[in-house]
């Protein structure tokens, strides 16, 4: 017989993405006995700046930590880990003083800290669709905000997953710190069906 699920996890989809992008993901986990949650309001395309997203991210957190007992693990996809990253920038930080109680941990897959050298076609595709694109290019100010952002002191637990044949984002993030940094053989979209990387994220989840 099953175990009660523990170890609440909201999964945020990248760019692209919706909730659907994550399903195999979020069986597997439930199938370990992780708690897994739909981003109710995951966009299928990221319009408006990250920020706008990581305060509607936070704003979903608190009202879904209030039905918890545990606090929660974020685990975001490529843009979703930036999302993330901003969700705890944002109000989280801002309203508790021991925010680690509501987001014990963010797990990021395949996030553009260093940027996506694609971003810089975003003068092309932002005026037409408001997205978010530019934000990604490489050396931006919104990229080195959460960087800077992840260096400061803090309590809650970070962790950055990349694919070294991931051919959007390169695997190498220099700005980060190599020990909350983890590689393996995946490409950019393994969350649809690697079973490898889906065991790691089960395990940097489920660890103390």
């Amino acid at each position: 017989m099953s175990s009660t699920p523990r170890f609440p996890t909201v999964l945020v989809p990248g760019f692209l993405g919706g909730q659907l992008s994550l399903r195999p993901l979020q069986e597997a986990l439930r199938q370990c006995d992780v708690d897994t949650h739909d981003w109710p309001r995951a966009p299928f395309l990221y319009r408006k700046p990250i920020n706008f997203h990581g305060r509607h991210l936070a704003e979903d957190i608190l009202k879904l930590r209030e039905k918890l007992d545990e606090p929660i693990t974020l685990v975001g996809w490529s843009e979703g880990g930036l999302v993330s990253v901003s969700s705890m920038m944002q109000s989280i930080i801002r309203v508790y003083d021991n925010p680690e109680e509501i987001v014990c941990r963010v797990i990021t897959f395949g996030t553009p800290f260093h940027g996506a050298w694609s971003a810089e076609l975003g003068w092309l595709v932002d005026p037409l669709l408001r997205t978010s694109i530019r934000e990604m290019r490489p050396g931006s100010p919104t990229l080195k905000k959460q960087v800077s952002f992840l260096h400061k002191p803090r309590a809650w637990d970070f962790q950055a997953i990349f694919g070294t044949n991931d051919l959007l984002v390169r695997p190498r993030q220099p700005d980060l710190n190599p020990a909350w940094c983890h590689y393996g053989p995946w490409y950019h979209r393994s969350p649809l069906y690697d079973s490898s990387l889906f065991d790691l994220i089960h395990r940097l989840i489920t660890d103390p």
